[in-house]
């Protein structure tokens, strides 16, 4: 592949790759910041946010009314030669009930907060954590991807993807069915991984133990972000040498 010697990395990702007090990784620690440590003469824009949904692939941006073009914000706009995508946790996990119906929006953003305080407890003591209440359902995730990827192949960019780790047993324990909502979303990022030239999907996690690369189940620890550096400095060094 003919790419510029110095390169313009985009990364967007949800709170995986970020700083984290909790899981005891300053930025130092990070992936992110191990990959732009390999790379010093590239520049690296990082456009990460905490609970980031494959959404903002087509929503970044303020508007038409702005002429700023949905998306543009996250891609366009920066005209990298790579992204890095780190998504899909938030839009697959398993939830008690679907965020976006009109009770459950009245109830978060109008009524007082003991009343969700009592709604939620009762929820969590008779219902499960569901597939179907995923916050962004299977059909959109995959429409939301396809749209960057297509707008990335005219802007003649690589993507990466990593893949969404699975759920340790502790995880499991309180979202039985976390796994199998992971092996669809994962199953979709797989088919543009096949379809797409320009899509390399990064798969570190294998059969790991997510307990003891993670810190509560879904963050990284030191170790899980060391073996995603790794793996994605082998696959940028496969392409771009």
């Amino acid at each position: 592949m003919n790419v510029k010697k110095d390169k313009r990395v985009l990364l967007i990702a949800d709170s995986l790759a970020m700083p984290s007090t909790f899981s005891n990784i300053p930025y130092e620690s990070t992936w992110w910041y191990n990959i732009q440590k390999a790379h010093p003469n590239n520049q690296f824009i990082d456009k990460s946010g905490r609970a980031s949904t494959s959404e903002r692939l087509v929503n970044d941006g303020k508007g038409f009314e702005f002429s700023v073009p949905k998306g543009w914000d996250i891609l366009e706009n920066y005209c990298p030669d790579l992204v890095i995508i780190q998504l899909g946790i938030v839009d697959c996990s398993p939830r008690y009930v679907n965020d976006d119906h009109i009770i459950i929006r009245i109830l978060n953003n109008y009524l007082p907060k003991f009343c969700s305080n009592i709604f939620y407890k009762t929820l969590k003591r008779y219902s499960e954590r569901k597939p179907k209440y995923a916050r962004v359902p299977l059909k959109r995730f995959k429409r939301n991807f396809v749209d960057f990827i297509e707008r990335a192949k005219s802007a003649k960019t690589v993507v990466f993807i990593i893949c969404i780790g699975e759920g340790s047993k502790s995880v499991l324990e309180v979202s039985p069915l976390f796994n199998q909502s992971v092996v669809k979303y994962n199953q979709v990022l797989k088919e543009l991984d096949s379809k797409h030239g320009n899509v390399h999907l990064i798969c570190p996690y294998g059969n790991c133990d997510m307990d003891k690369i993670t810190a509560d189940g879904y963050h990284l620890n030191k170790i899980g972000h060391d073996l995603v550096a790794k793996f994605v400095k082998e696959t940028y060094e496969e392409l771009f040498g």
